[in-house]
């Protein structure tokens, strides 16, 4: 059925709430036929039957009510728009609706024609907007995993020939060869694992937080052993004050951690690095502070260094790839959070970056 002759699918028990809401629609200047359904079963009969042009849904229903009728619905149809049809003291549940998958929600009794009419359009291009999004997602995460392994062996290939190259010509090959051959081997493997941070960084918050109650103090040990060849590379040091419990997925904050440490130890000019890692309770969040002695972000940069391939202009002299950043950040917001920084040149920054006290809803 062409898109324009779609109807409108109405699942709602009350005969006097369906009539409110057929009359409000004819008044409303839509052009589309009304299908009702009294319960939830039949809706979602209906629903694959005759792909209507939006669902809207009563949250009591016979033999469904609140959420359990959004999920149903969303599972059996992700195609559709929908609309919840709500009273004034299921405000709440009906943003938790939106949450789940609704489009929008209508207040019985409380609605214009016109509002009606906004509603149920803005559901239908919201609904096109999120799955053309989803699908842009899944087309940059099948190119990142593709480009993955098409070039992973290639660069494997690259820096094992370089590595063979400089041992069957040990000691008979020139000072210029032999630097050649080593920066074709730190080539590969630095482009390798560009690689593999693009690959991590598309796929991140495509899947479902792991999270737990733990010592975020235990979290800041595991950060500082990954980085130990680079502590004892720069003599930097990493120290914590006593720090909180948090509810959060523990692997993706360790690797928040492990960035913004990290990156306290790699930008410094001049001196040791020195690291600091903080945290305070402010409502019913976590607020954590990670502290440097680094070379400081000037003020116009701060949220631009948040962009994926994005650097501080004067961090052009170190190695990096821009991802960071940008994938704490992801990590951060994943969580319901968000992080910002505090810097002065020359003199060092602080991250700063929520996290919940309690399960994020």
């Amino acid at each position: 059925m062409p898109a324009a002759d779609r109807p409108v699918l109405l699942i709602e028990d009350d005969d006097d709430h369906a009539v409110l809401f057929e009359t409000s629609f004819m008044d409303s200047g839509l052009q589309r036929k009304i299908v009702r359904a009294e319960t939830l079963a039949r809706g979602l009969d209906l629903i694959t039957e005759i792909r209507p042009w939006v669902a809207v849904v009563d949250l009591g229903l016979p033999d469904s009510s609140g959420l359990e009728s959004v999920t149903k619905l969303e599972s059996r149809c992700p195609q559709t728009p929908f609309v919840v049809l709500t009273a004034n003291s299921e405000s709440l549940v009906s943003v938790k609706a939106i949450r789940e998958g609704a489009q929008d929600y209508l207040v019985k009794g409380a609605f214009t024609p016109e509002l009606m009419a906004r509603s149920l359009e803005y559901a239908v291009e919201r609904k096109r907007i999120l799955l053309e999004l989803r699908q842009r997602n899944r087309d940059v995460e099948a190119f990142a995993a593709i480009a993955s392994h098409d070039l992973q062996s290639p660069m494997r290939q690259m820096g094992q020939f370089a590595s063979l190259v400089r041992t069957e010509l040990a000691g008979g090959i020139s000072p210029d060869v032999e630097e050649w051959s080593s920066c074709i081997e730190t080539g590969a493997v630095q482009l390798q694992s560009l690689v593999l941070d693009l690959l991590r960084f598309s796929r991140l918050g495509k899947e479902g937080l792991e999270c737990e109650s733990f010592d975020l103090a235990g979290a800041v040990e595991e950060a500082r052993s990954r980085l130990a060849d680079l502590a004892a590379a720069t003599g930097a040091e990493v120290e914590h004050a006593d720090l909180p419990d948090v509810h959060a997925d523990r692997g993706l904050v360790t690797t928040l951690l492990q960035n913004l440490v990290g990156n306290g130890m790699k930008y410094v000019r001049g001196r040791a690095p020195r690291v600091r890692v903080t945290a305070r309770l402010r409502d019913d969040e976590t607020i954590v502070s990670v502290a440097d002695n680094g070379i400081g972000i000037e003020p116009q940069h701060f949220e631009r260094i948040f962009e994926p391939c994005q650097r501080n202009v004067g961090e052009a002299e170190f190695e990096g790839n821009g991802l960071g950043l940008a994938t704490c950040q992801r990590i951060v917001e994943a969580h319901g959070g968000r992080i910002w920084v505090e810097s002065e040149p020359g003199v060092g920054s602080v991250f700063h970056f929520t996290l919940p006290v309690e399960s994020p809803d």
